[in-house]
């Protein structure tokens, strides 16, 4: 299980999840809302070995 906490309120987590590739699309949403180019994200994603990367980048760009 993975889980995101704060230290400011560690007995509260923001979420949840038994699986690796939603901690991964968590944090290729996070790079993308902090402007990382694309390039960087597919970068990011092949190291991770998450594979739908494109499927993610294409909702992420239909969110503007």
């Amino acid at each position: 299980m993975f889980v995101q906490l704060s230290l400011e309120l560690p007995n509260e987590p923001f979420w949840r999840t038994p699986s690796f590739d939603e901690v991964v699309e968590h944090l290729l949403v996070t790079l993308w809302e902090d402007d990382v180019e694309d390039a960087d994200l597919r970068e990011v994603a092949r190291l991770f070995q998450f594979q739908p990367i494109e499927p993610l980048l294409r909702r992420l760009e239909g969110a503007e």
